[in-house]
């Protein structure tokens, strides 16, 4: 009778190096194992990572703080490159040549916003050896101040070199107090326009110029011709109204030292300084006598309410860092413009030909 439960048949015996059902082995001349990603998954370590994550989100956070402090105490030094740096200190500006429009124009313009917008900086100097310059120029300058002592309050001292007359005078005008030296030439307060007429010489060269206009005093002022009357009478028509702003000018912030000075003056003096005593005697009146275009001296504009006080540009820091409460010899931030090539080659130019330049209206010594 057949069995009913055969049993299967042997298996055959494993290949060499492979482990029967259910054993395990290790051969050590078998090759090492193969992985989808040609290696062993990288160990888990959460914790070093966690860790690590946790110090860099600190450090990072105080270097955004401190990056955050460096912008607010410090701020850029212009043109000139630099940083303003920590503490209390004041700024010193120095304007000198002709104020016209250009890149020194702007270097002057920008210098003092950021040194306005600076709050290490408490109180600024501005340096004048300037015989003025373009009417826009100087008023431009004379704003920014304006602007700097009301909108920011930070007192503006003003320190006279050899020359602010004119232009340069306008500027110094808005300033909380302005400085002079006994030497000084100042004042020059007037509005000139100037041309030169070379139609006589240009014939004898024979050349003609000819002029196609949209109005009659389209080519007022042209060099090749005579001006004519009504011409010099618009011409004189704006000098004056400029010649207004300026007095105008002066007498927002000067009125009451030209007042005194008006007020404290014997007959003697009035034919000393060759004026004519007004009828009223007001500030106004006083300043108008002055502003004859004459320049006087740091003494003589001390004595005419023109100025504050007489001393050199060391005097007038140490009186800005007491008012604004810096104790002992104060910290000092002055930007530096870098000369160009540009710089260079005009100033060679304007030595050769002085007067080479454009005609327009200006605050200016008429300079020798």
């Amino acid at each position: 009778m057949a069995d009913q439960n055969p049993q299967p048949p042997p298996l055959p015996p494993p290949p060499h190096g492979v482990p029967p059902p259910g054993e395990s082995w290790h051969d050590p001349f078998a090759p090492p194992p193969r992985y989808a990603y040609g290696g062993p998954p990288p160990k888990k370590k959460r914790r070093i990572w966690l860790i690590l994550l946790v110090v860099f989100t600190v450090v990072g956070g105080g270097l955004v703080t401190l990056l955050f402090l460096i912008n607010l105490f410090l701020s850029p030094a212009g043109s000139g490159g630099g940083r303003i740096g920590f503490g209390a200190r004041l700024g010193l500006l120095r304007i000198g040549g002709l104020m016209m429009p250009g890149d020194e124009m702007d270097f002057w313009i920008k210098s003092l916003h950021e040194m306005a917008e600076s709050n290490p900086i408490r109180g600024i100097v501005i340096r004048i050896d300037s015989p003025g310059g373009a009417v826009g120029s100087s008023q431009e300058i004379y704003e920014t101040i304006v602007n700097i002592r009301e909108q920011w309050k930070k007192p503006v001292y003003v320190s006279m070199g050899d020359v602010a007359a004119s232009g340069g005078y306008y500027v110094a005008a808005a300033a909380d107090q302005i400085y002079s030296l006994r030497g000084t030439l100042t004042g020059s307060i007037g509005v000139i326009f100037s041309k030169y007429e070379i139609g006589e010489a240009a014939r004898r060269l024979g050349l003609d110029n000819e002029v196609i206009k949209s109005g009659r005093f389209k080519d007022a002022g042209d060099i090749m011709r005579p001006m004519k009357d009504d011409e010099r009478d618009v011409f004189q028509f704006l000098i004056q109204d400029a010649y207004e702003q300026f007095l105008e000018d002066i007498l927002r912030f000067r009125r009451e030292p030209l007042q005194g000075a008006c007020d404290q003056f014997d007959p003697a003096e009035w034919k000393d300084f060759h004026l004519d005593k007004p009828e009223e005697a007001t500030a106004e009146a006083f300043l108008r006598q002055l502003a004859d275009g004459r320049v006087y001296s740091g003494k003589q504009a001390l004595k005419l309410g023109m100025v504050d006080n007489l001393g050199t540009l060391k005097d007038t820091l140490d009186a800005l860092a007491r008012v604004v409460h810096i104790e002992g010899r104060p910290e000092i931030y002055e930007p530096e413009r870098k000369l160009t090539l540009r710089d260079l080659l005009m100033s060679r130019v304007d030595q050769i030909l002085p007067r080479a330049r454009t005609p327009r209206l200006q605050y200016l010594m008429d300079l020798p």
